[in-house]
């Protein structure tokens, strides 16, 4: 239910998409940074994290490219991080730097500057969040009662893909379906861009 609350939020070809797949979760998977990279890898697409922590706190965010290791930040202006809490809260790219994504052995984060908008360590086990520039969160997205900033024990991790580019063996339509989703993904972000 969580996953189609968050469908609107997301860029036009990965609401298109055919299928959402279950990337990545430590209890199917096992615990290992280096699987984590090689399940994003063999599904290169975007990826939406979805954290649960031992409070009961449901969050995450939205990569707008596949997790790698990498010596400096990637990603773009479609990233966003998120909390539930009554509802659905969604911090978008607030313009003030581009550090929407970075990974390495240690573990990976989503925005940057003083805090991490959302950061998990390489066993899965633990995490921070705080005030982060990039995607202008006043406090930490974890917590019944969000902190300005802190660490927070994952209870659950899920990293989620989309099935946005693999059309099926048979002609169903699914070329022009595609072709008409690109289209609605560029008219989409003629009109974000106010050009």
């Amino acid at each position: 239910a969580r996953l189609q609350l968050l469908r609107p939020e997301l860029p036009i070809k990965c609401r298109v998409a055919s299928s959402w797949r279950l990337l990545y979760r430590p209890e199917v998977h096992g615990v290992s940074m280096g699987t984590f990279f090689r399940q994003c890898q063999a599904s290169p697409s975007e990826t939406l994290i979805l954290v649960e922590d031992t409070e009961g706190a449901v969050f995450g965010g939205f990569a707008s490219h596949t997790w790698h290791v990498a010596q400096r930040h990637f990603g773009h202006a479609d990233c966003f991080v998120f909390r539930f809490e009554e509802d659905l809260q969604v911090h978008r790219w607030a313009g003030l730097n581009s550090y929407f994504l970075f990974a390495d052995a240690s573990g990976l984060k989503l925005g940057g500057g003083r805090h991490p908008a959302l950061w998990i360590d390489r066993d899965f086990l633990r995490g921070a969040s705080g005030p982060c520039e990039t995607f202008g969160t006043a406090g930490a997205l974890h917590g019944v009662v969000p902190e300005l900033s802190g660490d927070f024990v994952v209870k659950t991790f899920e990293c989620w893909g989309f099935d946005c580019l693999d059309p099926p063996k048979e002609d169903t339509g699914w070329e022009r379906r595609q072709a008409g989703a690109w289209q609605a993904c560029r008219s989409y972000q003629h009109l974000l861009r106010g050009a």
